[in-house]
């Protein structure tokens, strides 16, 4: 990931967007959740579930009263993108179709019939968490299936031959178009 997007990076606390939680939790533009640990006062990073390709959050209040369960593109939407029609604009959409790309300028408020559009879209593929290959590894593949033995992209990959075979004649990521890869 770039590091050069944090330096822009600006921090609000989540007691100022939703009145229930104290002020131990604070979400940035980014898309990124910290909160101050109660035994040494440090900020800490918090990474997070993934629910349906989506990163949610699990937090709680101090007085553990309750919990709240929250997709993170959905709650920056709706506390930092203002919706012209709520009651049309419904849904919260991955501008690049990476679903854990949550910063700001990344979501946008969109139709449940323009969402069905979105995903069918072929650049919005949902890759797993532990998948091997990705769109970018798959184009990097039949770069160098050009001049170099599978074998050895194979292992370079950490995916059998096989794999790697059917990479190259689209019988498995058809949908993924080549580019010239730099060098």
């Amino acid at each position: 990931m770039d590091t050069t997007q944090y330096y822009v990076e600006k921090w609000v606390k989540v007691a100022e967007l939703d009145e229930r939680f104290s002020k131990d939790y604070f979400i940035s533009n980014q898309g990124r959740i910290k909160s101050i640990c109660r035994k040494t006062g440090e900020y800490r990073f918090l990474k997070g579930q993934r629910s349906q390709g989506y990163k949610t959050l699990t937090i709680r209040p101090r007085d553990k009263s309750f919990t709240l369960y929250f997709y993170v593109h959905r709650f920056m939407a709706q506390k930092f993108i203002p919706n012209p029609d709520p009651e049309k604009y419904i849904m919260v959409r991955h501008k690049d179709g990476d679903l854990l790309n949550n910063i700001l300028s990344n979501l946008q408020w969109i139709t449940q019939a323009d969402m069905g559009k979105s995903i069918n879209h072929k650049n919005m593929r949902i890759v797993k968490a532990n998948a091997k290959l990705t769109p970018q590894k798959v184009q990097v593949i039949r770069q160098w299936a050009k001049t170099t033995r599978l074998s050895l992209i194979a292992k370079r990959m950490g995916v059998s031959v096989t794999q790697i075979k059917r990479v190259i004649s689209r019988e498995n990521w058809a949908d993924v178009e080549d580019r010239e890869i730099a060098k």
